[in-house]
């Protein structure tokens, strides 16, 4: 296994997460809220297709999209569906998840982490596959990600600066 990426070794733990029976993996230093979203009913519908920013305790996330992010199939929520704020690259931003399955911290040997990383081609949005032990989860490019919102963000808030947009 390809172990050439040094952020592996910056990992101290990962949020297991699923979405449309794929698993997948959040740097838990990137991760600074898991919530439920029977939570948020009353501030936010959040499965409205017209609401694309969740409003909580004063600040505006843009929510990702992840039927067209990573082609994966909406579920309606159910008791398990969680919301993961994911901070990254100075952009926090709501990912939508069937349900999050572990939490796991990361031993370090000599240093070193025990998780190993392949990368993935011909996917745009996700980096690559993270091992540990017998376990093995997709791993998202959500540097990537945030830059894309970042831009369009960038754009939205030129757009909105001209006078002759209305």
């Amino acid at each position: 296994m390809n172990n050439d990426f040094a952020f592996i070794n910056t990992l101290k733990g990962l949020v297991i997460f699923m979405m449309d029976n794929h698993e997948l993996c959040a740097n838990i230093a990137e991760v600074p809220a898991i919530i439920k979203p029977e939570e948020l009913k009353k501030y936010f519908n959040l499965y409205n297709k017209g609401n694309k920013n969740l409003k909580q305790y004063g600040s505006s996330f843009p929510v990702i999209d992840s039927t067209t992010l990573f082609r994966y199939a909406a579920g309606r929520p159910t008791p398990d569906s969680r919301i993961l704020l994911i901070n990254c690259d100075n952009l926090i931003f709501a990912l939508c998840a069937e349900k999050v399955i572990e939490i796991i911290t990361v031993n370090r040997k000599n240093g070193e982490s025990c998780l190993e990383f392949t990368p993935l081609e011909g996917d745009s949005y996700i980096k690559g596959i993270i091992h540990y032990e017998d376990k093995a989860w997709l791993f998202p490019d959500y540097i990537k990600i945030s830059s894309e919102l970042q831009a369009k963000l960038s754009t939205c808030f030129a757009d909105h600066s001209r006078k002759d947009v209305v």
